[in-house]
């Protein structure tokens, strides 16, 4: 009875991680006087570009930057459009296009701009991780870990790369090295929910109930959106734990510092 509880919390642990996304959720319009300021920012230097106006390569990444970041993705999308006539060759350009173009549900035009900015500087770790989370989309995850790998090696210390390179590794049915990227993940990037969420979903598989604890509290902190499901799920496997005495040493569950807050 304990055991079956156990299992069908961890099947709704999982049903958690598939409602996140890699690269966040799409975008929904500005929700603040921040974004609204942004958009506003977005749309007149669209505006001043169409205009025949000019801007600085290293002005324009970073509002397109901050504009994918805020998700708003339909402006940046305009906006890298237009000023790609003015900067062809920008390697850095391409890639936010493409990063707008895949959350606006352009794929196509999202995998011809990782693969422009790629042939305009190979050395360039982004567009390949980018192109990476394609190819795991479409189920090609022997080509999409060589992109991971790739950006990688020019970005080591980019914990949405591993935590990326993780979720590839686990559709490989090579559990032990995902964990690793998971860990790897928090430890360059302590801010990432999903990485907490995906070692949490990994310890409760193999049995280290209470060792997956400290990782879902985390979470919760993380992602407020769904702190009442997960400390609804902390709390059942408290009480599982204690009444079937589970130690939480569950065979391959041992983490380094894995039980440790931030």
């Amino acid at each position: 009875m304990a055991r079956g509880m156990l299992f069908s919390l961890f099947c709704f642990l999982q049903i958690l991680c598939l409602s996140g996304s890699v690269w966040g959720q799409d975008g929904e319009g500005p929700s603040s006087p921040e974004q609204e300021e942004l958009q506003d920012e977005l749309v007149s230097t669209k505006n001043l570009i169409s205009s025949g106006g000019t801007l600085g390569e290293d002005e324009l990444i970073l509002l397109l930057q901050k504009g994918n970041a805020e998700k708003l993705f339909q402006e940046t999308y305009d906006l890298a459009q237009i000023a790609l006539n003015q900067l062809p060759e920008s390697a850095r350009l391409y890639n936010e296009y493409g990063v707008a173009c895949f959350h606006l549900r352009e794929t196509g035009e999202a995998y011809d701009a990782f693969q422009r900015a790629i042939a305009l500087d190979d050395s360039y770790g982004e567009p390949h991780a980018n192109l990476a989370v394609i190819y795991r989309r479409k189920g090609w995850y022997e080509a999409a870990e060589e992109e991971n790998r790739f950006a990688l090696s020019f970005e080591p210390f980019d914990g949405t790369v591993w935590y990326n390179l993780g979720i590839i590794l686990l559709r490989l049915s090579r559990d032990q090295e995902a964990l690793e990227c998971f860990q790897r993940a928090i430890e360059y990037e302590p801010e990432s929910a999903s990485a907490y969420r995906e070692v949490a979903v990994m310890l409760i598989s193999e049995g280290a109930y209470r060792q997956a604890l400290s990782y879902l509290r985390k979470y919760g902190e993380l992602f407020p959106g769904g702190r009442s499901q997960v400390d609804r799920l902390v709390k059942h496997i408290e009480d599982v734990s204690e009444e079937v005495g589970f130690e939480g040493s569950g065979e391959g569950g041992e983490v380094e510092g894995g039980g440790e807050e931030e």
